[in-house]
């Protein structure tokens, strides 16, 4: 067991992903795993099986296969990451898309199929000791490992090639966008493989096609919160959320429309959760807003990561208004932008909703014709069943610029 303990801890000193304070926000990175390559999860593993064959008495047996029960929930999450690391560096990469499917067809065959929570539930039950999971919140990207975070750079690298050809070639339109989307990805990843393999493709396909169209308006609708205005009957639907960190259907739904002006760009919501114990205690303007029941919302000019726009808008109408500009900027600086927008919320049984009103031109952007933004929407739920969910699916932090579909002004 020395040998075990000495080798865990010799990963963790010569691994490069944080410390201190910096390893603290890695509690819900699937990064932490590049502590432990597949060359140290097999020695590890080689270092527990040795121990367990030389144990003389049941004493000794017992203690390690404690260890042994925490490990090997670590095998399988390090190894779903890992199953997953040659699609993540390709697609980083900008290898052939073609390449990049057949990376995925060979993650399919090696990532874990089964439940992890039922996993956890037999290998660990009950015992506090043996294995103390981080908040619920932070643990659903660890549980997703490879396939989460494969799928997500690679839908948003895609549609990011297709946008670019199609600009290219004049066809701009959120239909236009979605049929080159789909041929693109039958192309570059077939339809025949593995159940595994046809399920990633499946999942992969509704996220790239994450494409909506803005709706130009006659009138622009009265901001009152009550989505009652004809102007949305038009309106394309942002739905089928899922869960931050995987891409499973989220529990609480979440309907998003969008229209403009030609200036402002109009957003209403729809969220769907018991209301009688809201929770909305940030203040009015710039406080805490994630932490309540809220929908945050970024807004990307281009393919870059900078600039980004942020807005939160919780269910009693606290507003966040957020700018990064450029790297190097405090959080002071970027939260300190103050946008001209006009909002407000209604909450009724059942369901909360809101509505706003962005002054695109104060962060440089255009409601012109054929105008292409990059945009995410989040839903935070508290209480006793909390979630987080994205319309696309983000993994990391929301501000992640390779979480994000594509929306196309009328």
């Amino acid at each position: 067991m020395a040998a075990y303990f000495q080798r865990c801890e010799r990963a963790w000193s010569e691994q490069q992903t944080g410390r201190g304070h910096w390893a603290y926000r890695l509690a819900g990175d699937p990064r932490q795993f590049e502590v432990f390559p597949p060359a140290v999860l097999a020695e590890c593993t080689g270092y527990l099986d040795q121990a367990a064959a030389l144990a003389q008495s049941d004493l000794v047996r017992e203690r390690i296969r404690f260890f042994r029960k925490t490990w090997e929930v670590t095998l399988l999450l390090a190894g779903n990451y890992w199953a997953g690391h040659e699609v993540d560096r390709l697609v980083a990469a900008e290898a052939p898309l073609e390449q990049v499917a057949a990376a995925l067809r060979r993650m399919a065959d090696q990532v874990a199929t089964l439940d992890t929570d039922a996993y956890i539930r037999e290998r660990v039950g009950k015992d506090p000791i043996a294995f103390h999971p981080p908040l619920p919140g932070w643990f659903e990207p660890l549980k997703a490992g490879a396939d989460a975070n494969a799928m997500r750079l690679s839908a948003s690298r895609l549609s990011a090639r297709v946008v670019r050809e199609a600009v290219a070639g004049g066809q701009i339109s959120a239909d236009d966008l979605r049929d080159l989307i789909g041929r693109r990805l039958d192309e570059a990843f077939g339809t025949a493989g593995s159940e595994n393999y046809r399920a990633y493709v499946a999942r992969l396909r509704a996220m790239a096609l994450k494409v909506a169209k803005v709706t130009r308006c006659a009138a622009p609708p009265a901001i009152d919160g009550r989505l009652d205005d004809p102007a949305w009957t038009g309106a394309d639907v942002l739905t089928d959320f899922v869960r931050w960190g995987n891409t499973a259907a989220a529990q609480y739904p979440t309907r998003a429309r969008l229209l403009h002006d030609g200036t402002m760009l109009y957003i209403a919501l729809d969220c769907e959760q018991d209301t009688g114990a809201l929770q909305a205690d940030a203040a009015p303007r710039d406080g805490s807003t994630w932490k309540d029941d809220s929908v945050e919302i970024f807004i990307n000019p281009g393919l870059e990561a900078l600039p980004y726009v942020q807005f939160i808008l919780n269910a009693r109408g606290a507003f966040f208004d957020l700018w990064g500009r450029k790297e190097g900027e405090s959080y002071a600086e970027r939260v300190g932008a103050t946008f001209n927008c006009r909002w407000a919320t209604q909450v009724e049984p059942g369901r909360w909703t809101a509505e706003l009103a962005i002054p695109l031109s104060e962060f440089g952007c255009t409601a012109a014709p054929r105008t292409l933004l990059r945009l995410n929407l989040a839903r935070n739920v508290q209480g006793k069943t909390p979630e987080i969910s994205a319309w696309f699916l983000s993994v990391k932090a929301h501000a992640d610029a390779a979480s994000r579909g594509w929306i196309v002004f009328e």
